[in-house]
């Protein structure tokens, strides 16, 4: 007779062959009384309860649940529900358990390391990108995720180089204009802008254009709620710094506003003028008018990075740090509107009628009845 195994009593007969080390005959069966820490079913039908059934030999991913001695690679162990949650293969090289069709689960070219999807199809098909049921556009911060729910989104980083191409999500934001220019539309012209955004810069992509002397400029409302009481300045021609040659532009005579927008910030440009995001430059960059006293004498931000080009397709591709716009972390979910301007060169001349958004017919440049607004 075999041994038995220390506090087990003994085998008794049974119709299933024998995969342990202790062999009592062709057929036999462990008895229930089995004690052991961990149950792997590797030589019975239907285990002992979890925890009351041990062998040395125990395959660590086992179920635990109901056991079906099966060959899976060379260890004969599979379970009939595969209870693991990140759909490792049990123990073999292949994968048999009945309910997983495919060959491999972990099969996918980009499977999220916890993937916790029920895994019940009756085939197990590849994908490029697992999502995970939380992804959401608004606060997804994996940048190459490419499913199809973020397919048209305005999220994305695109490199500032004055060329607004295909490094542009396809989803950003857009507006046009196709009024034409009543200052010599070859040298002061506004025709679209894009944004997009990703976890640290919001990004601006400006088709058009200006002279040397005179300036594109982007009045933003860092937290603009239509219809809201505006907190930032609701009257651009109550600026009066005169003193620099982009401050000087963006005090300027825009009188009529959306009910709810304030404008905190102004991004602009005198000449088409670029800059690095150490720079703190005269004729270009980020300008903070509406903090506290801030109305005579703009606020000089760093940070922005700005690259503008002209030829044939002249544009201005813009980066502001979302700490610069802010002063700081953004709130969890902004709400911005901004609209485009051209000006002279100390903003006493509005008669140029280009506008982003394109407004509505006969509207003066000094109203801006349409802004573009989004929520990142």
């Amino acid at each position: 007779m075999a041994a038995i195994v220390a506090g087990c009593a003994e085998a008794a007969p049974s119709t299933v062959f024998d995969a342990g080390d202790l062999d009592l005959g062709s057929f036999d069966v462990v008895s229930t009384g089995e004690v052991g820490a961990r149950d792997s079913g590797t030589d019975v039908a239907v285990d002992a309860p979890t925890g009351t059934d041990v062998r040395s030999d125990d395959a660590p991913a086992d179920a635990g649940v109901v056991d079906v001695p099966v060959v899976d690679g060379s260890t004969v162990d599979a379970a009939v529900v595969d209870a693991s949650v990140t759909d490792s293969p049990d123990a073999g090289s292949v994968d048999v358990a009945p309910v997983d069709a495919g060959a491999l689960d972990s099969g996918s070219v980009s499977d999220v390391p916890a993937d916790v999807r029920a895994d019940v199809p009756a085939v197990d098909v590849p994908v490029v990108v697992d999502v995970v049921a939380v992804d959401a556009p608004g606060s997804d911060a994996v940048a190459t995720d490419v499913a199809a729910a973020d397919a048209a989104s305005p999220r994305g980083t695109p490199v500032i180089d004055g060329v607004i191409g295909a490094d542009w999500p396809a989803g950003a934001l857009s507006e046009t204009n196709t009024v034409v220019s009543t200052w010599n539309p070859a040298l002061n012209a506004l025709s679209s802008i894009r944004v997009a955004w990703d976890a640290t810069r919001l990004y601006l992509g400006i088709r058009g254009t200006v002279e040397a002397t005179n300036a594109i400029l982007v009045f933003i409302d860092r937290d603009y709620v239509a219809g809201s009481t505006a907190t930032g300045v609701t009257s651009i021609a109550s600026l009066t710094d005169g003193v620099g040659s982009l401050d000087n532009a963006v005090s300027c005579n825009v009188t009529e506003m959306p009910v709810g927008f304030g404008v905190d910030m102004v991004w602009g440009t005198r000449g088409m003028q670029t800059k690095a995001a150490a720079d703190l430059i005269d004729n270009v960059g980020l300008r903070n008018v509406s903090c506290s006293g801030c109305a005579g004498n703009f606020n000089w931000v760093a940070g922005d990075v700005v690259a503008c080009v002209g030829g044939a397709t002249p544009a201005c591709e813009v980066s502001i740090p979302w700490t610069a716009l802010y002063g700081g972390a953004a709130p969890p979910v902004p709400s911005l509107g901004l609209f485009v301007r051209i000006t002279n060169m100390d903003g006493s001349d509005l008669s140029n009628n280009q506008c982003l958004p394109q407004q509505a017919s006969g509207d003066a440049p000094t109203v801006a009845r349409r802004v573009l607004a989004f929520m990142p």
